[in-house]
């Protein structure tokens, strides 16, 4: 029922648009809408239904201003899968945003997943000398993430985590980072 409320709301906030200037009322429609279509784009995400995750979770992020709280959780969430589904064009699009975001907040936890989607796009992107810093980075946002309690973070922490010591031929203890991921 989410994607259906989050699109009703959505079709709202758009036809608002229309009608006159942005005020408190049709931004606060805007994230009713994006609530349920994001939740909607994780579970989609859950059970693998990549095409519809990015689909949900691009139109709740759309929805959403720059200063929004619930942009910090959406964004990353969308890169991921975008990455899943190899879309690294609108990946970028989406770190950079991601990126953008995180410098204006005070969320360390924000910051921490900007680092690590960066990290992710640039194993695709620019490898040469990613492991050595993806280890740093990785084991500095497991550490924030374990301060804010932020157990999706933890989870994609370990995970990076997880593919530098596949980098690096240590198996054993990427199997280790895995499973706490």
């Amino acid at each position: 029922y989410e994607e259906i409320t989050g699109f009703h709301l959505e079709q709202a906030y758009r036809i608002w648009l229309e009608l006159g200037p942005v005020n408190e009322q049709i931004e606060a429609l805007g994230r009713r809408a994006a609530v349920p279509l994001a939740s909607a784009g994780r579970r989609a995400f859950a059970r693998g239904d990549m095409p519809a995750a990015v689909k949900l979770l691009s139109r709740a992020a759309a929805l959403l201003p720059a200063e929004d709280p619930l942009l910090p959780q959406a964004l990353p969430d969308l890169a991921f899968a975008l990455l899943e589904t190899g879309d690294l064009e609108r990946l970028q699009l989406v770190v950079g945003q991601t990126a953008r975001g995180a410098a204006t907040s005070a969320d360390p936890a924000f910051e921490a997943q900007a680092t690590l989607l960066g990290l992710w796009m640039r194993v695709f992107t620019d490898p040469e000398g990613w492991a050595e810093e993806a280890f740093r980075k990785a084991n500095w946002a497991i550490a924030t993430f374990q301060e804010q309690r932020d157990q999706r973070g933890l989870s994609r922490g370990w995970s990076l985590l997880g593919l530098v010591h596949l980098f690096g031929c240590q198996f054993a203890i990427s199997k280790e980072a895995w499973e706490k991921a």
